[in-house]
């Protein structure tokens, strides 16, 4: 029975079922939906010599219900929205209203019960969540360029200069974390520069209303990941996202723990990801013409009320079986985006 038990438990496991069919399908409908809109609609002038008519295909969802997380079989009113690529979406509402499953559809890690959320197939989606994760194993270079090396696009997205000015845009600029890089590897980092510097913060801002314990005196040999707070895996969460440069970011909750200074740097992070097309880009080696859109989903409690005018979408949603709706920014160049709630 020693052996027979496992290979008991191993066999069950084996033949539960999937969603790989109901995956499959979706990423058909996906297909079918590009085709179907570059055939029925004629592409628009396009703003760089990147874009294709590709970039002209919004995110739709269709038929959408979001349901009640205390009471399931209580439904929402279903929801059918367009957004274009390029556009920056803030999601708020209460907790249990459905942030996180709205925002688990568009980045494919959940399906809808019923409806459709159709995202151009090409698009790269990074999903952002509201916990830190990181690979033990690998160093912390390895870690924060994750996803782009060795792509053709590290030197690019992953050259030491751009790492460096994205950090510290995040406060990143601690002696051990510029110590644990240069221990990695010499080779791949020969310019990264993160020096202390005065900032004008308090030493412990970046949680916010949480107290962070002061962490225990390690030995010099400690590993990386021992050393960080809370705050500084938070934030080296979020470099690792804007390093990687996806067409679509969807984030979860990336404002919580930090101050209201903090808060509003990363919010203008992310409105400067979608208006540049990028985050820290060289714009003559890599001029914004010769970008692809950027479009960013993130949800947040807009205690500071400053996140609603920089978005350019704002998807509010209600308690219980409010009707959700949707308001947009004034539009300008820079922020083009709307949604429409059927």
């Amino acid at each position: 029975s020693e052996v027979i038990d496992p290979l008991s438990v191993l066999t069950v496991q084996f033949n539960l079922e999937t969603d790989l069919p109901q995956r499959m399908a979706a990423h058909e409908e996906h297909e079918r939906y590009m085709l179907q809109y570059l055939s029925e609609n004629k592409p628009p002038s396009l703003q760089s010599v990147a874009e294709s008519a590709y970039d002209s295909i919004p995110i739709l969802m269709k038929d959408v219900v979001l349901r009640n997380r205390h009471n399931r079989d209580e439904s929402r009113s279903t929801i059918s929205a367009t957004t274009p690529q390029g556009s920056l979406v803030y999601v708020s509402g209460k907790s249990g209203s459905g942030k996180t499953s709205l925002l688990s559809m568009i980045t494919r890690d959940g399906l809808p019960e019923t409806g459709q959320v159709l995202l151009p197939p090409h698009l790269r989606v990074v999903h952002v969540s509201s916990m830190p994760s990181f690979v033990k194993s690998m160093g912390l270079y390895a870690n924060i360029v994750f996803g782009v090396h060795p792509s053709p696009d590290y030197t690019v997205y992953a050259n030491p200069d751009r790492v460096g000015r994205i950090l510290k845009r995040l406060s990143l600029h601690q002696s051990w974390l510029y110590d644990a890089i240069l221990e990695e590897s010499e080779d791949h980092v020969p310019h990264l520069s993160l020096e202390e510097e005065e900032t004008e913060y308090e030493e412990d801002h970046y949680l916010g209303s949480h107290e962070e314990e002061e962490p225990e005196e390690l030995p010099e040999e400690a590993p990386w990941y021992e050393k960080m707070s809370r705050s500084e895996a938070k934030r080296l969460h979020l470099a690792r996202a804007f390093i990687a440069n996806p067409e679509v970011m969807v984030l979860h909750n990336p404002l919580g723990d930090l101050d209201e200074n903090l808060a509003q740097d990363v919010a203008q992070m992310l409105r400067d990801f979608v208006d540049h097309r990028g985050l820290e880009l060289d714009d003559k080696a890599f001029p914004w013409h010769r970008r692809r859109r950027r479009t960013a989903f993130f949800s947040a409690n807009d205690v500071f009320g400053e996140f609603k005018t920089l978005a350019d979408v704002t998807c509010s949603l209600g308690d219980q079986s409010e009707v959700v709706s949707f308001e947009t920014c004034a539009k300008t160049e820079s922020k083009p985006g709307w949604w429409n709630c059927a």
